[in-house]
């Protein structure tokens, strides 16, 4: 079995990062892909010291504190430096006001409405040291069924995607939104989603053709192996990943000169972040690891 270095996934992932946008995480009811979205959390605060706006819908905030602190971070040292807030959803429906979606149909702030501003909010309250900010929320999919409305919901995702709270966030009172010339903050979002959930609205199938990079966890293809939970594949949709250094990882000059089969390497080429690769993984109580490859002597 070929180990990696314990970064390799910051590595894959940075890319996503650094090409801003959506990150869509994508799991399934047999294997969830919230571990992914936890380590897209500490890639943001350690390796890239993004102020993270966290919504949890899936799990509480002490859920999300235990699996940071098996990987090293404290996620209330972060909460306290000012890079890191947490949103709990939903958020209860309140009367008047706007917070830059449609006016529910009950004409006063829905759920959503709430959860945007709660989300601004703490964008604008981020360490000026912070790089960039990222929201992230751990479950789409059960966040949208808090939030049956399908206009709103719309809406909501579309204003997640667009870099509207990276652009908000640069401005922290009235005189800032009034500068012509005020630079956007970098900004990513990184959602996690079920794929396999019933649900007769085409928000999933959408959401994921505006993704910029679609990583996916699912079981082996080809059956069970010993020492192997499953498959990451990363799939970077739009734009160039940047160049990053480090083992078994070099930096492609285009997007279009990367597009390769998972794993497939050039023998006299250095090796590139491909347009869709996979690594293999088993986890551990106290850690993640990944792999580049597994043999079939491994085969249960």
């Amino acid at each position: 079995m070929s180990s990696l270095p314990e970064d390799e996934f910051g590595l894959l992932a940075g890319c996503s990062v650094r090409s801003g946008g959506l990150t869509l995480v994508k799991g399934s009811l047999e294997l969830s892909g919230l571990f992914l979205v936890q380590q897209y959390l500490k890639l943001l605060l350690q390796g890239h010291n993004y102020a993270v706006v966290l919504v949890t819908t899936e799990q509480v905030l002490e859920r999300h504190q235990y699996a940071a602190k098996k990987m090293g971070v404290s996620l209330a040292q972060y909460q306290q430096s000012g890079h890191l807030f947490r949103v709990e959803a939903p958020l209860a429906a309140v009367g008047g006001g706007n917070a830059g979606l449609a006016p529910s149909s009950g004409g006063g702030i829905s759920r959503l409405q709430q959860l945007i501003a709660a989300v601004q909010q703490a964008a604008k309250q981020r360490a000026p040291s912070a790089a960039g900010v990222a929201l992230v929320i751990d479950s789409l999919t059960v966040l949208s069924g808090m939030c049956p409305a399908r206009e709103e919901w719309t809406a909501f995702l579309h204003y997640c995607c667009s870099g509207a709270l990276g652009a908000g966030a640069g401005c922290r009172d009235v005189a800032d939104h009034a500068q012509p010339n005020r630079q956007q903050v970098p900004y990513c979002f990184v959602a996690g989603v079920y794929g396999d959930v019933p649900d007769d609205r085409p928000w999933l199938a959408s959401l994921e053709h505006r993704a910029n990079a679609v990583v996916s966890v699912g079981p082996l293809p080809g059956g069970k192996m010993a020492d192997v939970d499953g498959q990451v594949t990363f799939t970077q949709r739009f734009g160039t990943p940047q160049p990053v250094s480090g083992p078994g990882l070099g930096g492609p000059p285009a997007l279009a000169d990367t597009v390769a089969l998972a794993g497939s390497v050039s023998a006299v080429a250095p090796p590139q972040l491909q347009l869709r690769q996979s690594l293999y993984f088993r986890s551990t109580e106290l850690a993640v690891k990944w792999m580049a490859a597994v043999t079939s002597q491994e085969l249960l």
